[in-house]
């Protein structure tokens, strides 16, 4: 365990029929951090419901808070606070909603507490990964509150053998489980009711019925074989165990894959309209003008590539859905060739069409794209490089309504492409990915929503195709891609936003 042992918090609640349970917590922190620095005093809280533990905190010692608090409920979220002597927030922590009831007091339950508005090293994984997926999805049980955890998996993974690092293409299903702040291997083909293919570049889109969707990809036939792309599908979903902390993947619905030509992609980007899209990316010829609709709900004619077609080949670029003036779109945006439009919509319906939309600005590829929170709903482009090589920290704003591209209101203060970025309550975070030079960005940008104005500037992991995933209880996890040199990483990292 990389994150030193704090403190040790015992718990005990009426749960059920009034059968007393005593629960034990660890407070852990990141590594190499005093983030308990000017802290005189640590309070503990249940589901917002007010302090029910303090305790004073004395540097370099140990300290313990407990409760008989009884919970009305059998479900709760449990916070700490590390406050200085005028009751300012030092650091905080806290677990998502967690059933009580089922939880086995022999099984510690963990709060990883940091300064807010920081990156903090949590463990590492066991393994350097990257060329993996990485989505937020609700795990649920039957009598569990469902709880978010970052599924991730697929990729290439570096073990060690006889002291040289060897690389593998996996068939492993990961989830981030915020319970116990560490990483879970939960399924692979196997589990699946299915042959292993390892694969690399897959898609993956989570769903609103809490199912994921993992397409495509360059996969292996056999061990040592030469990776080719596949139309391989999968629709799973993450399950809660009954001991509390566990996590299980099952098929949602049998996996899926075709010889139909034109339907197997590495690459690619999927996206949900009125149904399931994989917009672009390449086969074994090369780069791919296509798209696939997919209904995984179906026994036949799951994919369908459609007749109409984009204006040119399309890699590492984005598929955005928004609504438009009259019916839902996709605006797919960047990784076309010089001469072709920069933006194009798919609008949605019984008989997909393609439109090129002007005002796109100068190529782009490796950007980022993400529809700002509601009343707003523009699509934000923002970073990427351009058919010269240049690294860009410049943006867009799409208006979906009238079709219209404006510049954002600022511009990165590194220029970056292959970033992570994502959105959490009124911030806009940009974090890693490469800059000018090539190199891997060590220093993570906030926005604040809906100026989109610089809030701060902070400390992080350099690397680049991280996968990124906001998490119910308010943190940020980013996991693995590729350190200085293309070394892929081992590094788990948590943001916790300033409150």
């Amino acid at each position: 365990m990389r994150a030193r042992l704090l403190a040790a918090a015992c718990l005990l609640f009426a749960c059920g029929e009034k059968i007393q349970q005593q629960y034990r917590v660890t407070i852990i922190g990141p590594t190499g951090v005093d983030y308990l620095a000017g802290g005189t005093h640590a309070v503990m809280s249940i589901s917002g419901r007010g302090e029910v533990a303090r305790a004073t905190i004395t540097p370099g010692q140990p300290f313990s808070l407990s409760t008989t608090e009884v919970m009305p409920t059998g479900s709760g979220s449990i916070q700490v606070e590390v406050l200085d002597q005028n009751d300012g927030l030092v650091a905080f922590g806290q677990t998502p909603e967690i059933n009580l009831v089922l939880f086995s007091p022999g099984l510690p339950l963990r709060v990883f507490v940091q300064k807010p508005g920081t990156f903090g090293r949590n463990d590492n994984l066991d393994e350097a990964l990257h060329q993996h997926f990485g989505v937020t999805t609700a795990a649920s049980g039957a009598n569990l509150v469902p709880a978010d955890v970052q599924l991730f998996g697929t990729g290439r993974l570096v073990v060690t053998q006889q002291n040289m690092p060897v690389e593998h293409i996996i068939d492993a299903y990961y989830v981030y489980n915020p319970l116990t702040q560490d990483v879970q291997e939960i399924a692979s083909g196997f589990d699946l009711n299915r042959p292993l293919q390892p694969r690399t570049q897959t898609a993956a889109l989570a769903r609103a019925d809490g199912t994921v969707l993992v397409f495509g990809g360059l996969a292996e036939a056999m061990a040592g074989a030469t990776p080719t792309p596949t139309s391989l599908l999968d629709t799973v979903r993450v399950q809660r165990r009954t001991n509390f902390i566990d996590f299980g993947a099952v098929a949602a619905r049998a996996s899926k894959s075709t010889p139909e030509p034109a339907v197997a992609r590495v690459a690619t980007v999927l996206v949900e309209a009125d149904t399931v899209y994989a917009v672009g990316g390449r086969d074994d010829k090369g780069p791919l003008d296509s798209i696939v609709a997919i209904d995984p709900t179906v026994e036949t004619n799951t994919f369908r590539v459609l007749e109409a077609r984009l204006a040119g080949t399309r890699e590492r670029h984005t598929a955005t859905a928004v609504s438009g003036a009259m019916a839902q779109e996709v605006l797919v945006f960047g990784g076309a060739p010089p001469d072709k439009p920069v933006a194009e919509r798919l609008v949605t319906g019984k008989t997909p069409t393609i439109e090129a939309v002007t005002g796109g600005g100068p190529p782009r590829r490796g950007h980022a794209a993400l529809v700002l929170p509601a009343p707003d709903g523009r699509v934000l482009i923002l970073g990427g490089i351009d058919d010269t090589g240049r690294t860009l920290g410049d943006g867009l704003l799409y208006a979906p309504g009238p079709r219209t591209f404006a510049a954002a209101p600022f511009t990165l203060k590194t220029p970056r492409s292959a970033f992570a970025a994502f959105l959490m309550g009124s911030e806009l975070v940009v974090v890693g990915g490469l800059d000018a030079s090539g190199m891997p960005v060590g220093k993570a940008e906030v926005y604040e929503l809906p100026g989109l104005t610089l809030k701060a500037e902070l400390d992080a992991f350099p690397r680049a195709g991280a996968s990124a995933s906001v998490l119910q209880n308010k943190w940020a996890v980013v996991i693995g891609g590729e350190e200085a040199g293309g070394t892929p990483s081992k590094i788990v990292e948590i943001y916790q936003p300033a409150r």
